[in-house]
C-alpha cells in the first residue's frame, strides 16, 4: 500500500474513509501491456471501436506514449477502477465524444482519482481528449507532442495586469467598465486605455485576438455551457457547429491559429461542461478556439479555489509547473488543508447528480457547521464545493508552461533515487522570496498563500520519511511534495530523505 503524510514526520495510520463510490456495470477492459509504474493509460468508450476516425486519435496517443495501456469502458469510466488499481498509472487520458461528457462524467472521474488506494490524495493526473470532431481531438494530440512555452496572452482578468509573464498581451478589464490594457513587446510597459463605449469590449477582444494570436486566453466573466459574456455583460461569445463567434449585428468568428494554445476560463461558471452536446462552448473552444488544453468549471462557481488556485500555482513560480501539474498540486493543497482542519471534512461528498447547486451548497454548509461549530469559514464550505468540479481537457502529460521570469521562483529541487532510498533537496537562490512563491497579494479573496509544490519526476511508491533535519512542515505522497514553511531563507539547502517499500 502507498503511504502519505500531511505534516512533518507524522505518518498517517490506518485507513481514511473519504469517498464511497458505487459502480454498477461490470468492466469491459482490454489491456495492451502489463501493469507498470509511472504508466500512461488511455481510456476509450467501447462504442468508438466502430469509428475509425476516433480510433485514429487513440492510435496517435498510443504512438506518442509508446508503453500506454488501452482500456475500454461501456458507459462509465468508473468501470475501469479495478484495472487502474492494478496498473497504478501516473496519467489517464480519456478519449470520448462531447455527446458522452457532462458534469457528472467529470465529477465521477475526479473522485476516481482518489480511489486507487487508502489515502486522501489524487493518485494520477487525468484529462479528456475530445472535440467537435475527431479531427479536432487528433489536432490536440498532435500539438501535445512537443513542449510549449507561453509568451503571449489575451485576458479579461485584471490580476495579470503587471504583464511580467508575457512578451505581448492585452486585457479587456473586468475591474473597470470600458477599460482595456496592452503590452506590445517584451520590454514594453503595460498601457491602459478607455473605450469610447463599454460595448466595444467584444470588438476589442476579437481585434487583439487576431493581432496577438495568444498562446493563452484567460477569462472570468459570466458564462454558461453555451455563451461567454464579456466583462460587465456587454456582449457575448457563442458557439455554433464547433465555431466560436462574437454575437453582434453581424456574427464575427474568432481568428484561426496553427499553433498550440491554452484556454483557461479560471472563474467562469459552467463553461467546462460539455452538457452532452457538440454545440457546447467547450467543444467549440477545442475546435475553432484552437485550444490544445482547457480547464474549466462544470458547475456554477462562487468560491473559485479550484480554478484560481491552479492559476496561482501556475504563475507564482513561472516555468516550474505544467498546467496539469499546477492544477494537481492545487488540489492536493486543498485536501491537506481540509484534513488539517478536520479529517471528517473530507468525508462530505456533494451530490451534484441529484441536487441543484444551491441545495448542494446549503447541505455542505449544514454538515460543516455540525463538524466545526463556530470555527466555520467560507473556505471550509468552498473547498468541498469546488473539490471535484473542474475539468482538464487535453493530454494531461503535455509539457506546457509559462516562460521563466527573472527573480520569480528562484528555487529548484534535486531528486536522487538509489535503490529504496530517495533524497529530495530544495535549493533556494539569492533572489528567493517566500512571499512571492506563496503568491502573496494574488487573488487572495479566493486563494490564501500557497505552499511550495514539487511534482516528482517519477513516482515513488510507499514513501516513508526518515530524515527531515530542517523540520520542514510538509505533505507528500507518491507523486508530490508540498512545503508549508514561511521561514525559508535565501541561498539555503533543505533536504528530505524517504525510504521506499
Amino acid at each position: 500500500m502507498k503511504r502519505s503524510t500531511v505534516s512533518g514526520d507524522f505518518l498517517l495510520k490506518g485507513k481514511i474513509a473519504i469517498f464511497i463510490l458505487l459502480f454498477f456495470l461490470p468492466p469491459t477492459i482490454e489491456v495492451a501491456a502489463k501493469a507498470k509504474p509511472n504508466g500512461y493509460v488511455i481510456a476509450v468508450r467501447d462504442a468508438l471501436k466502430q469509428e475509425s476516425d476516433w480510433m485514429e486519435v487513440v492510435s496517435s496517443l498510443q504512438e506518442q506514449h509508446k508503453k500506454a495501456d488501452v482500456l475500454f469502458y461501456k458507459k462509465d469510466i468508473s468501470e475501469l477502477l479495478p484495472n487502474l488499481k492494478q496498473i497504478g498509472p501516473r496519467f489517464l487520458c480519456v478519449v470520448d465524444k462531447p455527446e458522452n461528457i457532462d458534469d457528472n462524467f467529470v465529477i465521477e472521474g475526479n473522485r476516481m482519482c482518489r480511489s486507487l488506494d487508502e489515502d486522501m490524495y489524487d493518485d494520477f493526473l487525468w484529462g479528456i481528449v475530445t472535440g467537435y470532431t475527431a479531427q479536432d481531438a487528433l489536432r490536440i494530440v498532435t500539438q501535445s507532442r512537443e513542449p510549449f512555452v507561453l509568451r503571449t496572452a489575451l485576458s479579461t482578468i485584471i490580476e495579470i495586469e503587471s504583464g511580467i509573464w508575457f512578451d505581448r498581451m492585452a486585457i479587456i478589464s473586468d475591474a473597470q467598465r470600458g477599460s482595456w490594457a496592452e503590452k506590445r513587446y517584451q520590454n514594453d510597459s503595460v498601457r491602459f486605455f478607455q473605450m469610447e463605449s463599454p460595448h466595444h469590449a467584444l470588438p476589442t477582444f476579437l481585434q487583439k485576438w487576431e493581432e496577438i494570436d495568444p498562446d493563452i486566453i484567460i477569462t472570468a466573466s459570466h458564462a454558461t455551457q453555451y455563451n461567454l459574456e464579456m466583462p460587465f455583460s456587454t456582449s457575448n461569445l457563442r458557439s455554433k457547429k464547433g465555431l466560436l463567434y462574437g454575437d453582434s449585428f453581424k456574427p464575427r468568428y474568432v481568428p484561426k491559429t496553427s499553433k498550440p494554445r491554452i484556454y483557461f476560463p479560471v472563474g467562469n461558471c459552467l463553461i467546462g461542461d460539455m452538457d452532452n452536446s457538440k454545440q457546447s462552448m467547450a467543444a467549440a473552444w477545442l475546435s475553432s478556439g484552437g485550444a490544445t488544453a482547457m480547464m474549466g468549471y462544470v458547475v456554477s462557481t462562487w468560491h473559485g479555489r479550484n480554478g484560481w488556485g491552479a492559476l496561482k500555482f501556475f504563475l507564482s513560480s513561472p516555468g516550474t509547473h505544467t498546467l496539469a501539474e499546477a492544477a494537481f498540486l492545487n488540489r492536493q493543497d486543498m485536501y491537506t488543508q481540509e484534513y488539517r482542519k478536520n479529517p471528517k471534512l473530507l468525508e462530505i461528498v456533494p451530490d451534484f447528480r441529484h441536487l441543484g447547486e444551491r441545495n448542494v451548497m446549503d447541505i455542505i454548509e449544514k454538515k460543516v457547521k455540525e463538524l466545526l461549530a463556530e470555527e466555520k469559514t467560507i473556505d471550509d464550505v468552498g473547498f468541498i464545493y469546488d473539490r471535484d468540479v473542474v475539468v482538464y481537457y487535453g493530454d494531461p502529460s503535455w509539457n506546457v508552461r509559462p516562460q521563466r521570469v527573472e527573480g520569480m521562483g528562484d528555487y529548484r529541487f534535486t531528486f536522487n533515487r538509489k535503490g529504496k532510498r530517495c533524497t529530495i533537496t530544495l535549493i533556494t537562490g539569492d533572489k528567493f522570496s517566500i512571499d512571492q512563491v506563496n503568491g502573496k497579494s494574488f487573488k487572495e479573496e479566493h486563494v490564501k498563500d500557497i505552499p511550495i509544490g514539487y511534482f516528482f519526476p517519477e513516482q515513488i511508491f510507499s514513501p516513508r520519511l526518515v530524515e527531515n533535519s530542517s523540520n520542514l512542515d510538509i505533505a507528500f505522497d507518491e507523486n508530490f511534495l508540498l512545503i508549508y514553511n514561511k521561514d525559508l531563507k535565501k541561498n539555503s539547502h533543505y533536504t528530505l530523505v524517504f525510504e521506499l517499500d
